[in-house]
This record gives structure tokens, sequence and C-alpha cells, in this order.
């Protein structure tokens, strides 16, 4: 098809064979980010930073055309225990109980960082004249404690199983086009 595709990664290299899928999946290039010096890293510490990753897909945007990227960040993976956010303007409505109150604030946080940095993606893509399109999905409910996600799971009761089903496994997806796309809202 004449795409150029590369695999941007933020996890270490090793994990789940990652870079032999990539490579068996066909991408002409993967990046690692999780081990390059200097990698401005997420508010808590270990993972570069939603950001970092956002500015490799630019980057990596801007050489042959057409392209696709595959990016995997990893900024609002686990743990949510260490406070990154103890001090931020943005609060649980209704928090959960003890210390599920605090992983729930920092998840959400990690959150509202995440959503910064797919703004910065769809603002730079916004102004390019080549049509883009944009897709952004998440791959599992958080893996938060079973106090965090107690309001959750007794929202599921009185579901049948499989709609309970539905909503725990479902996956996510958002998407932008700097064209007009037919628009459909799937439920």
């Amino acid at each position: 098809l004449g795409y150029r595709t590369i695999a941007i990664q933020a996890d270490p290299e090793d994990w789940f064979n990652r870079k032999q899928a990539y490579d068996m999946l066909g991408f002409d290039k993967a990046t690692w980010l999780f081990g390059q010096p200097g990698i401005e890293r997420a508010a808590r510490g270990r993972w570069p930073s939603d950001k970092a990753v956002v500015r490799r897909i630019i980057e990596e945007s801007q050489q042959a055309r057409p392209f696709f990227i595959f990016a995997f960040p990893s900024g609002l993976h686990s743990p949510y225990n260490r406070g990154s956010y103890r001090h931020s303007d943005l609060e649980v409505l209704d928090p959960p109980r003890g210390d599920a109150a605090d992983e729930v604030k920092e998840y959400i946080n990690e959150q509202r960082v995440s959503d910064q940095a797919i703004g910065i993606l769809i603002e730079h893509f916004r102004h390019q004249p080549e049509p883009t399109i944009i897709a952004v999905f998440g791959d599992h409910v958080p893996p938060l404690s079973d106090g965090a996600l107690s309001s959750f799971f007794s929202n599921l009761s009185g579901m049948s199983n499989a709609e309970q089903d539905w909503r725990v496994h479902r996956v996510p997806l958002l998407v932008w086009a700097n064209f007009d796309l037919p628009r459909e809202k799937v439920e």
C-alpha cells in the first residue's frame, strides 16, 4: 500500500515479546522509548510521559508519507499509589473510602494528563494538509484495587450477565479525523 509503518512503544522492549511481535506484524520500524536517555518521564516517574510518546508520533509523521503509526503509551498503567497528584486541583466527586480515594484521584489525574497529550496530537494534525485519522483505544479496565473499583462493580448488579460482560470487556474507542467522516455512535 506504500505506507511507512512505525510502532512506538513506551514499555521496555522485552515485555510481552513485543519486539518479535512487531517484527512479525511487518512494521518497518519499532521505537522503544523506555530506555532512551533524557526521555521525559510521566509524573509518576517510571514510564516515558504520554507527551513524549506524542512528540515521537509527530516526529515520525514528518518523515516519509503516507504513514501508519501504532503507539502504545504507558502513562495510565498502574500502580496508582505513588501520591504524585496529592495536591492536584482535580478531585474525585464521590470518592471511595480510605486509600482507594487516593488511588482513584491519582488515576483520574493521570487520565487528564493523557487527555492533554491526545489534545496536543489532535491540535498538531488538525493543521496538516494530509488526511489523517487518529484512533485512541483502551485495552482493559484499569487495574485499580477492589476498593477503588467497588462503585463500578456495584453499578453492574441487576444487569444481565451479557450486559455485565460487555461493560467489563468493552474496548473504548475514539476516532478523530482532520476531514469530515460520517458520524456514528455505537453503544
